[in-house]
């Protein structure tokens, strides 16, 4: 359960929703805080919150980021990390946000480190008792983050996604607001005990979509019109005594199997049920559901 925080004006509350612990270091425009670096981590525990009293960007002269990740560093590159960005102008009476994934990659999975972090559970970042009235940025578990109202990639453009409000107001950051998202798979040698390979069920049903057209399974259990050979007896022994994945989750790290998910029957390189080439294609693993 959450512990409760009582509402304070500008203040970032981070709420973690995961079932492991979360990391934040608070960042100024220079650089200039002892919180800007690796040992200045701020540690958010599983399914606990945490404050952060925001900073005057006006002394500052710019907003403040706040950079996250679920492991305890992020100063060696690479390292892939979500930023929630704000500034607040009290003469102005405005708070700016706005929330980026611009500095890690989406295309990857938890086994490189530039893989992006806590995403893949959903994430929200809004203005406490304004959903209403002030914009908010998510990423989903079904859309994934949204060129509209989350920074994808570097520049400025007309209508980008930093969004404004009335100054005296709480932003609330959700972590893992929809199901436990995958962990970034550490290096024991800087982050202490790894990360568990295994991922509880999520809290709430998958609303990951069917792919419909020539992707979709067949009666068979494979994908589509270019469908491979069946496996060999060896693979089929190796997934009649997987389980079956029931979260999306699968492969040689935490033995599930895609073969009979309703995610997809193949298992890609990165551990990940699906339907298409990215689960079925290079690096799909074979002993954990069809390539």
């Amino acid at each position: 359960i959450l512990s409760g925080l009582a509402a304070a004006a500008n203040t970032v509350i981070i709420e973690n929703r995961c079932p492991y612990d979360i990391y934040y270091w608070i960042v100024p425009p220079k650089g200039n805080s002892p919180h800007a670096i690796d040992s200045g981590r701020i540690t958010v525990p599983a399914q606990s919150s945490d404050s952060h009293p925001m900073r005057n960007g006006q002394i500052d002269g710019a907003g403040t980021a706040l950079k996250v990740r679920d492991l305890p560093r992020y100063q060696t590159a690479p390292a892939g990390i979500i930023q929630v960005e704000y500034n607040l102008t009290p003469s102005q009476k405005k708070l700016w946000y706005d929330l980026s994934v611009i500095n890690c990659d989406r295309s990857v999975g938890p086994e490189h480190p530039m893989y992006c972090p806590l995403i893949g559970g959903g994430v929200e970042v809004s203005i406490r008792g304004a959903r209403d009235k002030c914009p908010y940025a998510t990423c989903t578990v079904k859309e994934g983050c949204n060129p509209f109202n989350t920074y994808l990639w570097h520049g400025s453009w007309p209508n980008e996604p930093t969004y404004a409000c009335g100054a005296g107001a709480d932003i609330v950051v959700e972590w893992c607001k929809e199901q436990p998202a995958l962990r970034t798979k550490g290096d024991p040698t800087f982050d202490g005990v790894p990360p568990p390979v295994t991922q509880p069920k999520p809290a709430l049903p998958s609303t990951q979509p069917i792919p419909s057209g020539p992707l979709t399974e067949s009666s068979d259990g494979t994908c589509g019109d270019d469908a491979p050979p069946k496996p060999s007896e060896s693979t089929l022994f190796h997934k009649a005594e997987a389980e079956i994945s029931p979260h999306g989750l699968c492969g040689s790290h935490n033995g599930f199997n895609c073969a009979g998910s309703r995610f997809g029957s193949c298992c890609s390189q990165w551990g990940f049920c699906g339907i298409g080439s990215e689960y079925c294609g290079t690096g799909c693993q074979s002993a954990f559901g069809h390539c």
